[in-house]
């Protein structure tokens, strides 16, 4: 492995409120897409615009 994932403990108390199916998806896309990867910043597209998403008004 590449990358070390550690989950916090906020995290894993929001993971045990979703659905079995979509936590063991999330959780394999992180174990077996990301941490393999040599530099898993290639797999994303870097967010644009304004900060937090907000449009100015």
């Amino acid at each position: 492995m590449a990358w070390t994932i550690e989950y916090a403990k906020s995290v894993q108390k929001l993971a045990k409120k979703l659905d079995p199916v979509v936590r063991m998806r999330i959780r394999q896309f992180l174990e077996e897409r990301l941490a393999i990867h040599e530099n898993p910043r290639e797999l994303g597209v870097a967010l644009k615009g304004h900060t937090l998403g907000l449009l100015a008004i």
